[in-house]
């Protein structure tokens, strides 16, 4: 028994089989770009680098300014220059000739100054005078005119002239009195004692 299939049909004896569906052929690669870790194809541009010989997409080395390679001379070849201004010379003090002293005498002069002023209240100033030609001689001897600490000490020295003197006569001068105003009733008293032994007697 003839079944419908096993008829031929017109159209399968005109039409030819399709051939087959050709196979794409595999993109050559260079090498990998050292900066994207990517491959690169031969349609890509690139950009070798002149001392070490890498190859990088030319976007790459664009955007890297140069080379990656560790050491290359290239490597930021292509960084914008940033202009340092030179530094400014400074100049220095000159340096400090005179000998480090053992001591502050500067300040040993001041407080030996304070001290003179307090002793010169009852002495008529006399060791603020002291006091003052030793600062004065220190001031002379170091050419030190402008040093704040000896002028500090000139000035406590001039208070303690000025303040001893005038404290110093006003305490004696008070003594003075009275040791007059005792002496007088003193000998009030003794003359008073006489007159009346003088009286008695008689």
């Amino acid at each position: 028994m003839t079944t419908v299939t096993d008829i031929a049909t017109p159209s399968s004896l005109t039409t030819p089989p399709s051939p087959p569906a050709p196979t794409p052929a595999p993109r050559t690669v260079l090498r990998e770009c050292a900066i994207c870790q990517s491959s690169i194809y031969p349609a890509e541009e690139t950009h070798p680098c002149e001392k070490c010989g890498l190859v990088f997409h030319a976007e790459c080395w664009q955007e890297n300014y140069g080379c990656a390679s560790y050491g290359c001379d290239q490597v930021n070849a292509l960084a914008p220059k940033i202009d340092i201004p030179a530094q400014q010379q400074v100049e220095l003090p000159p340096p400090i000739d005179a000998p480090i002293e053992p001591l502050p005498w500067d300040f040993l002069l001041l407080g030996g100054s304070a001290l003179a002023m307090a002793a010169s209240m009852l002495s008529f100033g006399l060791p603020s005078v002291l006091a003052l030609a030793g600062v004065s001689w220190r001031m002379y001897r170091k050419r030190a005119y402008h040093n704040r600490i000896l002028i500090a000490a000139v000035m406590l020295c001039v208070i303690g002239i000025a303040g001893g003197i005038a404290l110093s006569r006003f305490w004696f001068t008070q003594i003075d009195y009275s040791a007059a105003a005792g002496v007088g009733e003193v000998v009030g008293d003794a003359g008073g004692a006489g007159a009346s032994a003088g009286a008695s007697a008689g």
